[in-house]
């Protein structure tokens, strides 16, 4: 009977063993299964994403190659009048205004015989050992060249040529438009493209080199931002400009009645107009602050925030120093800038704080940033429902932290302020 006992444990674990390995199989094979068919959704998502990724880019190039066309159809009707061919050009600049390299006229030897009026440096040039003009010249078509470098700045660039023949069909002259690849020339266009995760496209020239990446997630943040600044002019620049206008009318009007009553009005429309320039300032400085260009980092973020003591009384803004500063490259510092100005409006505006604190430090190795506040605070989302949940800014902070091999940290919860801080190793 012992013995039978004994046995029974035996006989179950040796019953139950295979059927244990072949649901632990099938779990696996399920498991592989799962991964497998992940990996060709993500796969052919990505597929997909390319293909209308290289949609948009050659819509965007035609419609950039037919912009140039136009204008070298109409230069063609004034080919031996130099003067009108200028002006043809210069009358052209504003709906040429994607062309950021410039728009220029060659004369059949490659010489700039004339520009648009945002580019005049180009003037003169010598440009006939360019790819690109000795290929329009030789063929007589249209020609989209490779990405070069530019002369001046040396920025990469795409540059599209047109020929101008002559009666018998001979190379008389070109128009070629220019632009940088990191400029919104195709930000419209792919910002349109959906999908539920933040995605970078690059662009790849026809040696398979990536000349350009495109952070689709960063470019439908900065379209909002496009979309504040234009609420912005309508609503406020916009309408305080009406104001002005009809107080210039007033006063106008009162010259010729009531001297006395014009004088006020003259002070009613300097008061408005001081502010009017002081919004623009404020907008320009929202766009590209040139205190970041000429005195750096540092300068920069002590006037981001004095601005933000004006701007929001209530609470009390300073910035901190540690270590020994350094100037960065100039996209770290810019990114760093737009990181601090997003925290600490975003702290301003939303968590009714009485204190603001920016810190940079310079350690031995890396940067640090943080931007703390003593505000309401707020539930931290997961990263990958920052989207969808509206938290953009926060999006776009990580998104910009990710361009410079950072890492940035989101701290908050309610009622105990909020922390974000940036850290990464300069260039």
């Amino acid at each position: 009977m012992l013995r039978r006992a004994g046995l029974r444990p035996q006989i179950a674990f040796w019953v139950l063993l295979p059927v244990a390995l072949l649901l632990a199989g099938v779990g696996l094979l399920m498991t592989l299964g799962a991964e497998r068919l992940m990996y060709d959704m993500v796969r052919t998502r990505n597929n997909d994403l390319a293909r209308m990724a290289a949609a948009a880019v050659d819509h965007s190039l035609k419609r950039n190659l037919w912009l140039v066309q136009t204008v070298a159809d109409i230069e063609a009707r004034h080919l031996h009048d130099p003067a009108a061919q200028r002006q043809v050009l210069e009358a052209s600049s504003d709906f040429l205004s994607r062309f950021d390299v410039g728009v220029v006229l060659l004369d059949a030897t490659g010489k700039v015989i004339a520009t648009d009026l945002r580019h005049p440096q180009w003037m003169g040039m010598d440009l006939s050992s360019r790819d690109y003009f000795q290929q329009v010249k030789a063929s007589r078509q249209p020609v989209i060249s490779s990405v070069m470098a530019d002369i001046l700045t040396q920025r990469d660039f795409v540059a599209m040529a047109i020929p101008i023949l002559d009666k018998e069909g001979r190379f008389y002259q070109a128009v070629v438009g220019g632009f940088f690849l990191e400029t919104r020339q195709f930000a419209h266009e792919l910002a349109r493209l959906q999908g539920e995760r933040p995605f970078t496209i690059y662009l790849v020239d026809g040696h398979g080199v990536i000349v350009h990446h495109y952070a689709v997630a960063i470019m439908r943040n900065r379209e909002e931002e496009y979309k504040h600044l234009a609420r912005e002019l309508h609503d406020e620049t916009a309408q305080t400009l009406v104001a002005l206008v009809q107080r210039l009318d007033l006063t106008k009007r009162a010259l010729q009645t009531d001297p006395a009553k014009a004088a006020k009005e003259l002070s009613a429309v300097q008061e408005l107009a001081e502010y009017i320039l002081a919004d623009v300032r404020r907008m320009s400085y929202n766009l590209r602050p040139l205190i970041l260009e000429d005195l750096g980092l540092i300068a920069a973020l002590q006037a981001l925030t004095e601005d933000a003591n004006q701007v929001y009384p209530a609470c009390q803004t300073h910035f901190e120093l540690i270590g020994t500063p350094c100037r960065l490259a100039a996209e770290e510092e810019l990114i760093i800038f737009r990181i601090v100005q997003e925290a600490v409006n975003n702290a301003c505006r939303h968590a009714y704080p009485e204190h603001v604190t920016v810190t940079l430090s310079f350690e031995p190795s890396d940067v640090r940033v943080a931007i703390e506040d003593d505000g309401c605070g707020f539930e931290m989302p997961p990263a990958r429902e920052l989207a969808h949940s509206g938290h953009l800014g926060l999006l776009g902070m990580q998104e910009r932290a990710q361009l410079i091999g950072g890492q940035l940290e989101i701290r908050s919860s309610p009622g105990r302020g909020t922390r974000v801080t940036l850290q990464f190793r300069p260039s």
